[in-house]
């Protein structure tokens, strides 16, 4: 409301003309990235494992002692969840990076089912490097 009196108070009335709806002056170009679900899944354990070494229980840890709740939105997300559970005894820290990369691999594969219905997205693999493509396709010449 106070926005909306602000700039009532700028521009004065109507509203309504400040909200014009035209196309934006681009095209929008919409490119996705795939891979077999092997190499998804290798990368997925990979970045999990990481993510552990580079101190994701330890960091959960520090945002819990400085207040953020346990049910928080930013400690509900994929690695912090499963940081959680460690937490509260509910998995080993050996089993944590292997817990995550399965939660990361559902969420992999429900993206994916989402965006392929989408049949603006021109796909390219990323192996090998997809930007010569992806360029190519870009610039017109594809």
């Amino acid at each position: 409301m106070i926005r909306a009196v602000e700039v009532l108070e700028a521009v004065g009335p109507p509203l309504r003309r400040l909200r014009t709806r035209a196309a934006p002056p681009w095209e929008i170009t919409r490119v996705g990235l795939t891979a077999p679900l092997a190499v998804i899944d290798g990368r997925l354990d990979v970045r999990s494992h990481r993510q552990v070494e580079r101190g994701l229980v330890a960091e959960t840890l520090a945002a819990l002692a400085s207040g953020v709740p346990a049910t928080a939105p930013v400690l509900t997300g994929i690695g912090y969840a499963e940081a959680l559970a460690h937490i509260r005894g509910e998995l080993s820290l050996a089993e944590l990076p292997a817990v995550m990369a399965a939660s990361n691999r559902r969420y992999a594969r429900r993206q994916l089912r989402w965006w392929r219905r989408d049949p603006r997205i021109r796909w390219f693999e990323i192996e090998p490097d997809p930007m010569p493509a992806i360029l190519k396709y870009v610039r017109g010449t594809d």
